[in-house]
């Protein structure tokens, strides 16, 4: 199952599968194409648009999906709301059980 988490300063748009956006990728492309940049690297914290792009990747010059998240987290009251589910996991058990697992 995958992570789902809500930014509640996007009025608690959804981040995850099947949500509002696929990946956090998504959600600074939205607002970079919503909001102007002053506001947007100001929001998340950043000096220029250059500085956020140098940050989202990794030394091979890789888009890196965990920086993304974490600065969409810390900047947009992210919250992880993906709670496991006790009778999903207990289901899942007396599954494994019967399977002889």
């Amino acid at each position: 199952m995958s992570d789902i988490y809500r930014l509640d300063d996007l009025d608690g748009m959804t981040v995850g599968a099947g949500q509002n956006f696929d990946n956090f990728a998504e959600v600074i492309d939205y607002l970079l194409e919503t909001r102007p940049y002053g506001e947007v690297k100001g929001l998340l914290g950043f000096d220029s648009i250059a500085d956020l792009s140098e940050y989202l990747v990794d030394s091979k010059g890789n888009y890196d999906e965990s920086e993304a998240r974490e600065i969409c987290m810390n900047a947009l009251g992210g919250e992880d709301i993906d709670e496991e589910d006790p009778y999903a996991e207990w289901g899942d058990e007396m599954y494994d059980r019967a399977a002889g697992k």
